[in-house]
């Protein structure tokens, strides 16, 4: 990896991580006000961890969005080539779902040591994967690699609006869909799904081991598309 992709990608991961930095805050406390106010036991016994990663897929989605129109035509004007446009985006991503979800999973690990001055969080049980005992490293591996997708997916759409104007974002919004549907199909983390949860359908999940074969095969095709689509992309100059 060459200087000049490096320093994109750390201007990029700084860029999202301030807007992380307002965002995670905010979600925490918001949990912490929903498990102390509303009394339904599933509430109740949702971790943080769980709590954030729901909302993160949309905090993901977002960004993705804003990948092409906030920072394709800075960085062509700043004299960086598409493909290091391309990588930096790419790196700076899952960056910051890896932040995000550590981040959050050292705050729920240090929650559990409140117990002798609460019990607030007394209920709380970290959603199950691959058996019946929560795992840490599986759950935190899953939820990185679920987000970064919703990251992907958001930036697929803003390259086919970008790039190709309103039929191209449509058929890409399209596709990001499909895409969010199958990962959302074969993750179950017994908490709500974001996409395949708005069906009348009940879904059980896959094997973890088929999940993670799925989710990095999605990732490499959502990135191929994203390399296809922004190659010999029109940059707007505004």
């Amino acid at each position: 990896m060459n200087d000049t992709i490096k320093k994109a990608s750390t201007v990029l991961y700084s860029t999202q991580m301030k807007w992380a930095a307002w965002y995670l805050p905010i979600v925490y406390i918001v949990y912490i006000l929903v498990i102390s106010f509303v009394p339904e036991p599933e509430v109740k016994e949702m971790s943080l961890l769980t709590f954030v990663f729901q909302t993160a897929t949309i905090f993901m989605l977002v960004c993705g969005i804003l990948s092409c129109f906030a920072f394709l035509t800075l960085f062509v004007k700043q004299g960086l080539t598409r493909r290091t446009y391309f990588l930096a985006t790419s790196l700076s991503g899952i960056a910051l779902a890896v932040s995000i979800i550590i981040i959050t999973a050292v705050v729920t690990w240090l929650l559990t040591f409140t117990e002798r001055f609460t019990t607030l969080f007394d209920n709380v049980t970290l959603s199950t994967i691959g058996g019946t005992e929560p795992q840490w490293v599986l759950t935190v591996i899953s939820y990185i690699l679920v987000i970064f997708i919703y990251f992907l997916a958001g930036w697929l759409i803003s390259a086919g609006f970008y790039g190709y104007g309103a039929s191209g974002g449509f058929a890409t919004i399209a596709a990001a869909l499909i895409l969010v549907f199958v990962t959302d199909f074969f993750w179950n983390f017994n908490t709500p799904q974001p996409v395949a949860g708005l069906l009348p359908v009940e879904f059980q999940g896959a094997s973890v081991i088929v999940s993670l074969a799925s989710s990095i095969i999605l990732i490499t095709l959502i990135l191929f598309a994203i390399r296809k689509l922004t190659k010999r992309i029109r940059i707007k100059m505004y």
